[in-house]
């Protein structure tokens, strides 16, 4: 069975949104976790590293830099939180969908 023209004219462009949305559902408490600078955590203690890699998640290809960035962002504030931490410190860029963290707690928060 095929669908008709005027269908695939109005579903083709609900189809091409698809990729902008979120894949990863926030955890509870992910929104108290910050990402920060080293300078940050002066005061803070080092619960762990995280090593990520958001292709887990989603397909790299069919997706921006800037999509990947907020689903590796999201994955670790997840993971940081679960850790009972609310600081991330990257140790370096996104390099093909991968990126590490320092999971934090600090004092001040």
């Amino acid at each position: 069975m095929t669908l008709p023209v005027y269908k695939w004219i109005v579903m083709l462009p609900m189809l091409t949104l698809l990729p902008a949305c979120s894949l990863l559902q926030p955890h509870a408490a992910s929104d108290q976790v910050r990402i920060a600078q080293n300078l940050q955590t002066a005061n803070c203690k080092r619960l762990g590293k995280l090593t990520l890699d958001v292709s887990e998640v989603m397909n790299l290809g069919a997706y921006s830099e800037k999509t990947a960035r907020a689903e590796i962002d999201q994955l670790a504030k997840n993971k940081a939180a679960e850790m009972e931490g609310d600081t991330l410190v990257p140790l370096g860029p996104l390099v093909d969908g991968g990126q590490s963290f320092y999971v934090y707690r600090c004092a001040h928060r």
